[in-house]
């Protein structure tokens, strides 16, 4: 049985200003998927999966719901990928664009925070060689 979303979809809808009443079955049904998947990839980032022990309780950090949203909003916003503009005369446009779901760099680094991951650590090291007595040292 797959995990429950980190956010919700009352949840979600709150943070957009969406109304559920103005969404049709099948959007509905898209958002709950976009929302199963980012939780996902969050989950995959940060190690942890966030439920409680019911395996039905979702436990996400505060700092987390945010990141959820807004890799959906990405998605919904803008699902072909779009990343050009037109004013008049002018246009521009910025090439490998991507409509999937990500995390941004900034991202990573909240989720990671989020999961005690904070990317600094410390290895044990060993060398081939053995210890050498003291009176051999030069």
């Amino acid at each position: 049985m797959p995990l429950p979303p980190l956010v919700d979809l009352a949840a979600y809808l709150t943070r957009t200003g969406q109304v559920l009443a103005d969404l049709d079955i099948a959007e509905q049904a898209q958002l709950t998927a976009l929302l199963g998947d980012a939780s996902a990839l969050v989950r995959l980032e940060a190690g942890l999966d966030w439920v409680a022990g019911d395996g039905v309780t979702v436990t996400t950090p505060d700092v987390v719901v945010p990141v959820v949203v807004a890799m959906v909003r990405r998605s919904t916003d803008n699902p072909e990928g779009l990343t050009g503009e037109t004013l008049g005369d002018h246009s521009w446009q910025m090439g490998n664009a991507s409509a999937d779901l990500y995390l941004t760099k900034a991202e990573t680094k909240t989720v990671r925070r989020a999961a005690g991951r904070a990317g600094f650590g410390s290895i044990q090291l060993e060398g081939d060689l053995p210890v050498q007595p003291s009176e051999w040292c030069w």
